[in-house]
């Protein structure tokens, strides 16, 4: 959208998430008042008139090569999970996230993933403000209890000794973050980013929030919980803490209220 821009917010999107995704587009365009570069990942089945709209907010559009996952498929599908909600195959386009850390997206200093349909109600420069050199910021995946950790995103008993494996390499007990934003510097992409990440996720196929377990192992070192609230607004959660209404928040998965 601009001769140069440091910032880069990217969008995921298919065609069954395409009016979500112009909703997010259009909310970081007015509400959000971003006037960056928006990029927005897509297949080769998007309806034009989704590509034409999203041209029309400045949006760039990206066809994403495809990731291959069917080595994790074949592996869920000789040993079922046990403990599922039927992701690792209803919602598959989410392996395609990784993309984001594409080389790319080097052409830009900060990148500001954030999920297609994603809620959009106030100024969002501020989340570029908080990205700092080797840090992944991101929002715990169990608020507002907090008592949940990253063995509870891998299923157990399917495949019992890459568990075992699993546990004895990486610390399970630790925060598990949610992928539905992302903020990170560039630097910390490199032409072999993308591979490392899916060899992470081909050795451990037993990812119960695809994507999401197995970006927790690469950067555990490096996620970090986005703030909670500045500025006299909550910055993002997944819905509206107790007590609280839309109208508080800079971003929001799913408002209720």
């Amino acid at each position: 959208m601009s001769a140069y821009s440091p910032n880069v917010i990217v969008l995921l999107s298919n065609a069954a998430y395409s009016r979500n995704c112009l909703m997010t587009i259009r909310g970081c365009r007015r509400a959000g008042n971003y006037t960056g570069d928006i990029v927005v990942l897509v297949d080769d089945e998007m309806p034009d008139d989704f590509l034409e709209e999203a041209e029309q907010f400045g949006a760039i559009i990206r066809h994403y090569d495809p990731i291959d996952i069917e080595p994790i498929l074949s592996k869920i599908r000789e040993h079922p999970f046990t403990c599922t909600d039927g992701r690792e195959l209803t919602k598959q386009i989410q392996w395609q996230k990784l993309n984001i850390f594409d080389v790319y997206f080097k052409q830009w200093e900060k990148i500001f993933y954030m999920d297609a349909g994603m809620h959009v109600m106030g100024d969002i420069a501020i989340f570029f403000d908080l990205v700092r050199t080797g840090i992944v910021l991101a929002h715990c995946d169990d608020f507002p209890e907090y008592s949940a950790n990253l063995a509870g995103q891998f299923d157990r008993l399917s495949q019992p000794g890459t568990f075992k494996e699993l546990s004895e390499k990486y610390r399970l007990d630790r925060q598990c973050f949610q992928t539905g934003i992302l903020l990170f510097e560039s630097s910390m992409v490199g032409p072999t980013t993308v591979r490392e990440i899916m060899d992470l996720a081909y050795r451990y196929p037993i990812s119960r929030t695809n994507e999401q377990g197995i970006l927790n192992l690469y950067f555990c070192e490096s996620l970090r919980q986005v703030p909670i609230y500045t500025g006299g607004k909550f910055l993002y959660d997944y819905w509206e803490r107790f007590g609280h209404t839309r109208n508080e928040y800079l971003l929001l998965k799913y408002p209720i209220t």
